[in-house]
């Protein structure tokens, strides 16, 4: 309503999940700036090592999950507990996987079907607290505490078991490790002591307010160590510039939201009477916002955690470069049997494949759903939508090929 008084663009809210986010962000960020005051003020008067700094973050991330939850942390906790003790009973025992992924697996489904469950049903003298439910759903976030209970108790079983990890190899090729400091891999690779896998530390690790909405998922060794000795691989410097590329990255999506309407088109079916050209241009747009989104969230976490000392792994290249294959993995070790030139056409078409697979399965998750896909393939292989498919995939091609030469080139100025 007010851009319409005041003349300016509309903007494109039709994302709940962007809306949500962007309307909360204000609060959040005072949140972020009070916890963030507050924790290193402690760390730094008191000299806190992992152990005091398990307490303060337990209570300031409880404080956070009150908000959240309200009532429901009571489940969250408990199932947590749980965990923990499972994972003390059975971690040294052949039977620990099996025992492990059964009992988290079991809850995840439960707490889907029973949708967090009601405080009624455990007996009515409990039923007042289910008018406390807090402003979020519990277990839509515990679906990362599953994962931060599997890490742990993984981390705890491996303790006592020959690593195959060569630190000496590793220390040698890696350009933070080889000058003093210690990168993410290391952290997640090097064992902690046993008394690292207290109650206390694992509580922390799992409700964690910085990460516990969205992430980045991080490991309990990498967690626990950086608790300890807070990381050096970003200085200040670097932790600021990160947190203005993230305003600068903001500001493009204001005006991608205000500019150009992709969700919304995409949203309310309005693309299926448009050309192949135009669903293209649309579907690709909505591709663009939907990464914009997920950059802006899981950064914006990262940077919080940042701040505080806890370096935790960037989920934008998790998201979309290990569907492609990531730095280890080929296509096939074919050079011997082609000339580079014949292998690299046929990567640059193996990956423009990949990249229009890639899309029409983020259109189908995100925009047109499972049912639209028949329509959606019968478009672009009419008559009229085989120029645009051939386009798209020469442009996709021609782009795969140059990303290709920009990766070899930053490759020899590694060796160099």
């Amino acid at each position: 309503m007010a851009n319409i008084l005041l003349g300016l663009p509309l903007e494109d809210a039709s994302d709940a999940q962007w809306r949500n986010f962007r309307g909360n962000l204000p609060i959040l960020t005072t949140v972020l700036v009070i916890f963030t005051l507050v924790a290193n003020v402690l760390r730094t008067s008191f000299f806190l090592k992992a152990k005091g700094m398990s307490i303060v973050w337990i209570l300031i991330s409880l404080a956070y999950l009150l908000y959240l939850h309200g009532a429901c942390i009571i489940f969250v906790v408990a199932i947590a507990s749980a965990n923990f003790f499972l994972v003390k009973i059975f971690g040294r025992t052949k039977y620990f996987s099996l025992v492990l992924w059964i009992f988290n697996l079991s809850f995840l489904v439960s707490n889907r079907i029973y949708e967090g469950y009601e405080f009624a049903s455990f007996g009515q003298r409990w039923a007042y607290l289910d008018n406390f439910r807090g402003t979020f759903r519990w277990h839509i976030c515990f679906n990362f505490v599953v994962l931060r209970m599997i890490s742990f108790g993984y981390d705890y079983h491996w303790t006592e078991q020959d690593t195959r990890f060569d630190r000496k190899k590793h220390v040698q090729h890696c350009d933070h490790c080889s000058s003093g400091k210690t990168c993410y891999l290391l952290l997640q690779e090097r064992r902690v002591t046993i008394d690292k896998f207290s109650f206390p530390i694992y509580l922390c690790y799992l409700v964690y307010a910085p990460l516990y909405i969205a992430g980045p998922i991080i490991s309990f060794n990498a967690f626990a160590s950086q608790l300890d000795s807070p990381q050096k691989i970003y200085s200040t410097r670097d932790v600021a510039l990160y947190g203005l590329r993230w305003v600068f990255s903001l500001s493009l999506m204001e005006v991608m939201t205000h500019l150009f309407y992709y969700n919304a088109f995409a949203i309310s079916g309005v693309w299926k009477q448009l050309s192949p050209m135009d669903i293209f241009i649309i579907g690709y747009g909505v591709l663009n916002f939907m990464w914009l989104k997920f950059l802006l969230i899981w950064r914006y976490f990262r940077f919080w955690s940042l701040i505080n000392g806890i370096m935790a792994p960037e989920n934008m290249p998790r998201y979309v470069y290990i569907p492609l294959g990531g730095s280890q993995k080929k296509l096939l070790n074919v050079e011997g049997s082609f000339r580079e030139f014949i292998f690299r056409e046929l990567r640059a078409v193996a990956g423009a494949i990949t990249i229009t697979c890639l899309m029409v399965a983020n259109l189908v998750g995100f925009v047109i759903g499972p049912s639209g896909i028949d329509w959606l393939v019968s478009v672009f292989l009419r008559k009229e939508g085989l120029p645009t498919l051939g386009g798209l995939l020469i442009t996709f091609y021609v782009g795969t090929k140059l990303m290709f030469h920009i990766s070899d080139a930053m490759q020899k100025d590694r060796t160099r």
